[in-house]
């Protein structure tokens, strides 16, 4: 879904590409600029980029605190639920970005206590 820096050098490395790093985020921050990619800030210290659909369509994400899994999730009914919270506040959202912390199907322990209200929510593809 999204990748860092560090992971579009990985990615060039491998195909025989070798940019300079400072390139890479010389060019994220260009596209960025352009509106052309989003910055993901999970709270990691790494930064992460991912394409911008141009129709308007997103998603959010589920972060796992034990490995660091980035996993994209849409859902229709969140959207309509931020879509009526803001209207009953009469609160005009220009953009939202929605993380979910937790533990991924690897990672979760059975035996693991989880903290009050929180659920189970099952990802939808992207």
């Amino acid at each position: 879904c999204a990748l860092s820096a560090f992971d579009i050098e990985a990615q060039l490395a491998q195909s025989a590409r070798h940019v300079a790093r400072a390139s890479i985020y010389r060019i994220l921050e260009e596209l960025e600029r352009l509106r052309l990619v989003a910055r993901i800030e999970v709270g990691d210290g790494v930064a992460r980029f991912e394409p911008i659909d141009p129709d308007g369509h997103h998603h959010h994400h589920f972060v796992c605190d034990d490995c660091g899994e980035l996993l994209p999730f849409a859902d229709p009914e969140l959207e309509r639920v931020l879509d009526r919270v803001a209207q009953r506040l009469s609160f005009e959202v220009g953009e939202h970005d929605i993380t979910l912390r937790g533990s991924c199907g690897r990672c979760h322990r059975p035996d693991r206590q989880l903290p009050p209200g929180a659920g189970a929510i099952s990802p939808r593809p992207a």
